[in-house]
């Protein structure tokens, strides 16, 4: 398919600058999908306001690089401690919505940046504090909203939140409702390099299937997994057999429900 075939017609495309491009977008689904097919899914959502002004010559981008460099050095060293196991994953995209009018103009901000970790056995602390750091080095103050972190438990549904600012024309092929981001004068997002496409290209050779096969078997599998009472039939002219659940993958062979006999 190509990229034509992805445009809604009569859709403008935005400046660049102003636009996440689809290919940065799919960069980031992909990514994220790659990540829960090695079983290791965000786990954590860190967002970053830059609302002080910077030191001359220092863009957001930059201190966004030393805190990550910094967290990722802070997270090596518990790995080779024993302290955690896998490698640092990430995904991150920055953005500068607009938040009203002035003078007939539209006014954006803050800048921000929306970073999603595979985070577990540190707490997430140790992420606040570095930020905290960068940030006083190199901005005037650190307000209390300048960093927020959450527990993500559908990720999938928090990496299209942060591919809102796709271009226009593509954002009905990738089912995402587009939001203006505003003007970014730099690259908009940064991939951990196990999950990008090299990586990804590699695992396939390695393994003789695609990631996106191994992640679409799972879900396949895990569907049957589930354990419970009955549920309640809550729609009309639903047929008994189909609100039952089934207590284990193994049984499914003799105790899968059958429709009734006429």
């Amino acid at each position: 398919m190509s990229r034509y075939d992805k445009m809604q017609l009569g859709v403008r495309s935005l400046p660049r600058g102003y636009r996440l491009p689809w290919t940065s977008a799919l960069q980031l689904l992909h990514a994220e999908r790659f990540a829960r097919s090695l079983q290791r899914p965000m786990t954590h959502a860190v967002t970053i306001n830059f609302t002080r002004p910077l030191k001359p010559g220092i863009s957001a981008r930059d201190v966004f690089i030393e805190i990550r460099n910094k967290v990722q050095r802070a997270w090596n060293y518990r790995r080779r401690k024993g302290a955690v196991s896998d490698p640092l994953y990430y995904l991150a995209v920055f953005e500068n919505p607009p938040f009203g009018r002035r003078f007939g103009r539209a006014v954006y901000g803050p800048l921000h940046v929306h970073w999603m970790i595979h985070w577990y056995g540190v707490p997430t602390t140790l992420i606040e504090q570095i930020a905290n750091r960068v940030l006083r080095k190199y901005s005037q103050g650190v307000p209390r909203d300048a960093i927020d972190i959450t527990s993500l438990y559908k990720p999938v549904g928090y990496v299209m939140y942060m591919c809102k600012g796709i271009d226009p024309p593509y954002a009905k092929h990738y089912h995402i409702q587009h939001r203006p981001q505003g003007f970014i004068p730099f690259k908009r997002i940064s991939i951990s390099n196990r999950l990008g496409d090299a990586a990804m290209k590699k695992y396939a050779e390695l393994h003789g299937i695609h990631p996106f096969t191994v992640a679409n078997s799972q879900r396949t599998k895990n569907a049957w997994r589930f354990t419970g009472k009955r549920r309640r039939n809550r729609m009309k002219r639903q047929r008994p057999w189909r609100g039952r659940t089934y207590m284990s993958v193994n049984a499914v062979s003799r105790t899968s429900p059958q429709p009734p006999t006429p």
